[in-house]
């Protein structure tokens, strides 16, 4: 499942959530607040930056793979996920 870690009032993260929601692609939304430790939030950053990510949302499409808004566009236009695996 794709995890889509974002912030309050981030209109990008509103954005990847509209977009993976219109595409009827199953995902989780994590709130990098509270919702997690300060070690999960600081690993999680480190993970994006480490992958060329530095704004929000950070999208993981699994375990290690970062993901960039942009580039999850392209995969939905091309449909390059396997859907089966998604659901």
């Amino acid at each position: 499942m794709i995890k889509v870690y974002g912030t309050v009032g981030c209109k990008r993260c509103n954005k990847a959530k509209f977009i993976l929601e219109e595409s009827d692609i199953k995902y989780e939304y994590i709130m990098l607040g509270d919702e997690l430790s300060k070690e999960e939030r600081e690993k999680i950053i480190k993970l994006a930056q480490n992958n060329g990510v530095y704004q929000y949302p950070i999208i993981i499409e699994s375990k290690n793979n970062i993901l960039k808004l942009s580039e999850l566009l392209d995969k939905i236009e091309r449909r390059e996920w396997n859907w089966k695996k998604i659901y």
